[in-house]
């Protein structure tokens, strides 16, 4: 339904057809930023070999910035996780870390 509504979308990184990689987009206006676009990964994989390999995960991100920029996108927001650390490379992109987000499962 949000891929429909033209609220999501992928990019995906191949190696000789095999996937390696993948970035999922998903496209909002939070309160306070009315008429201001954003777009927030919803989750992200890049093979073993991708992280430090030729580059293609750095590629894809650049790839997809431009895309989102000319879906009218302002502000584009990226995570990391605490097990897959990439302060560097979102550096290298040039994000600024702005937040650290706390989670807990409470549905058990």
């Amino acid at each position: 339904a949000m891929e429909k509504a033209g609220g999501w979308r992928i990019w995906t990184a191949r190696q000789d057809g095999e996937l390696v990689g993948f970035i999922q987009w998903c496209f909002f206006s939070p309160l306070g930023f009315t008429g201001v676009a954003f777009a927030a990964d919803q989750g992200w994989y890049f093979a073993p070999d991708e992280r430090n390999g030729p580059w293609r995960a750095l590629t894809m991100w650049r790839e997809a910035e431009a895309a989102l920029r000319a879906l009218g996108v302002e502000i584009m927001q990226s995570h990391e996780n605490t097990l897959l650390p990439l302060k560097s490379f979102f550096r290298r992109l040039g994000m600024t870390p702005i937040a650290i987000v706390h989670q807990k499962d409470i549905a058990r």
